[in-house]
């Protein structure tokens, strides 16, 4: 697994996990600009592998018939690695976003493990060096990821890269894969075509949003549905309108929730029980809103128009009301301190 850190410099640390018993720094990246705030990610495929997933028992790289299935795509759902993809980097206080092409990445590491035999006896030598597997950037510079292209936005706040092709659950097909948002200060969604930052083609560049949407005022937090609802969803808590815009991937608008219960939001995320609700949404969608100042958690079900979900929920709130009626409240939490951000995961 690969994940990025933001430095105090004008840099990107790379890191790299093999597993979940270590990291090495492999190197950075120069960013365009000195204070990077926000930042996501994305990929052309995430592997479900980890776990002997699919045609993945048994396997053995030592084969070059092996090999040669991961590296083509040849193979099963389990038999894939990411080609391509790419990092949005936002400052707001620099009134800019970069895209960082990851592709360099991704194939060097393909070439390393899929191709032959003495480039996958390499990556057998683990270690903390430069010439250790994996290997820094000083030392395989072909691997280092580029600053593909950098776009002027007036004080962006929040960022979302698009989504794999392979996501589960999405309503307007490739936009999940072509599709970056970003929102400002001043209350809108910007959203771009990423072009072939998701397909293995190089060169090109961001042109400008092909949509603009007004939303509410310092939007601090932007979020995919997956998890609880259609994949390419996007929920955008705004802090400066104490509410949560629900909005489909093309911009249009599903719902806002409002309520008097909130008093300070900074972000919301969604995540499914695996149950129904009155017998109708089989994954029981959830949104969890951080109240930070109010130092609470407000949970809402909520109708995400699942196919076979036909009922909404009409009850606490309407009043006042919700902008739709697709949002109720079934609770809240105090924990301790200040809630900021909510992460789900899979328990298995």
């Amino acid at each position: 697994m690969y994940c990025f850190v933001l430095p105090e410099n004008n840099s990107i640390s790379r890191l790299t996990s093999p597993g979940v018993k270590a990291m090495k720094l492999l190197g950075y990246v120069d960013l365009p600009f000195a204070a990077p705030m926000a930042i996501k990610i994305s990929q052309d495929f995430i592997a479900g592998n980890g776990r002997g997933f699919c045609d993945n028992y048994g396997m053995n790289l030592d084969s070059q018939a092996e090999r040669d299935t991961w590296y083509n795509w040849s193979g099963g759902e389990g038999k894939k690695t990411a080609r391509c993809g790419y990092a949005m980097i936002s400052s707001r206080a620099e009134n800019k976003v970069a895209f960082v092409d990851l592709q360099p990445l991704f194939e060097y590491y393909r070439t390393m493990y899929f191709t032959t035999q003495a480039n996958y006896d390499q990556t057998k030598n683990e270690g903390p060096a430069d010439d250790q597997w994996p290997y820094t950037f000083t030392y395989a510079t072909s691997q280092t990821p580029t600053v593909y292209s950098t776009i002027d936005v007036m004080q962006p706040t929040a960022v979302a890269a698009g989504l794999p092709w392979c996501m589960w659950l999405i309503r307007n097909g490739n936009d999940a894969m072509e599709n970056a948002y970003v929102t400002t200060m001043d209350g809108n969604l910007l959203m771009y075509k990423v072009g072939d930052l998701m397909t293995t083609a190089s060169g090109g560049s961001i042109g400008a949003p092909f949509n603009t949407v007004a939303i509410g005022k310092n939007p601090s937090s932007l979020d995919y549905g997956h998890g609880c609802a259609y994949g390419d969803d996007l929920f955008i808590t705004c802090r400066g309108d104490n509410a949560v815009y629900y909005l489909y991937s093309d911009g249009s608008t599903r719902g806002v929730l409002r309520d008097s219960r909130i008093t300070d939001a900074v972000s919301a995320c969604g995540s499914g029980v695996g149950r129904c609700f009155r017998d109708a949404c089989w994954h029981a969608p959830l949104l969890h809103l951080m109240d930070f100042t109010g130092r609470k958690v407000l949970n809402y079900r909520f109708h995400c128009g699942y196919p076979d979900d036909d009922s909404i929920p009409v009850g606490d709130p309407p009043n006042p009301p919700n902008e739709s009626t697709i949002f109720e409240f079934s609770g809240e939490q105090s924990p301790p301190g200040y809630p900021f951000l909510f992460v789900r995961a899979e328990v298995i």
